[in-house]
């Protein structure tokens, strides 16, 4: 088991575990209690590895995750420590080496005027490839949390999703999202970003 510190706003505000339960990574954040919907990712080499939302439990904030092997390919190889989601991680790139200056080339002699040649039409733009994003999520090895207001949302390693129950006023008519059974239940699933539903 391995432990990292969580620093929110600039100060260490609680801890995260790490430990290995079979296939699974397990970690467990615990943070001082706070205000405010707190979002906490993992970090380390450049990367990040999104863990979820915060939740009160006993007067402190707390959030239990685990993820499978495929889950994991995303995260930090070697996690330094926890922090608010979203934050820049980005290793610097080298400076780029400078192009050694190029010769003149000799000056062109003036060609004769020439006709104008009509443009050719436009030829329509081909059709744009099928976004990724009409594939269902593969839903088999992620957690779900399930939030007060009765929707689950979870982190599939690449996207945030959220399940909202059948027959929620949330969901939006028309076309969208993909119903999965989830622990019994029906739920329609959809990706979100930045706190709104992806259709």
């Amino acid at each position: 088991m391995e432990t990292y510190p969580l620093i929110l706003d600039g100060a260490q505000a609680g801890t995260v575990t790490v430990r290995r339960e079979g296939g699974w990574t397990v970690f467990d954040v615990q943070c001082a209690a706070a205000e405010g919907v707190k979002r906490v990712s993992v970090y380390g080499g450049g990367a990040e590895g999104y863990l979820g939302v915060l939740a009160p439990e006993d007067g402190a904030l707390t959030l239990h995750r685990r993820f499978s092997r495929s889950a994991m390919r995303a995260f930090p190889a070697q996690i330094e420590y926890a922090g608010y989601a979203g934050q820049p991680c980005a290793a610097p790139e080298p400076p780029e080496e400078s192009a050694p200056p190029e010769e003149p080339a000799p000056p062109e002699k003036p060609a004769p005027p020439e006709e104008p040649v009509p443009e050719p039409p436009e030829t329509p733009e081909p059709p744009p490839a099928p976004n990724k994003e009409e594939a269902p999520p593969a839903l088999e090895d992620v957690y779900w949390y399930a939030s007060p207001d009765g929707a689950l949302v979870c982190f599939d390693g690449e996207h945030n999703l959220i399940a909202l129950p059948v027959g929620d006023a949330r969901v939006p008519e028309g076309p969208g999202g993909w119903q999965r059974t989830i622990e019994g239940r029906d739920y329609i699933v959809y990706r979100t970003k930045d706190g709104k539903l992806l259709r």
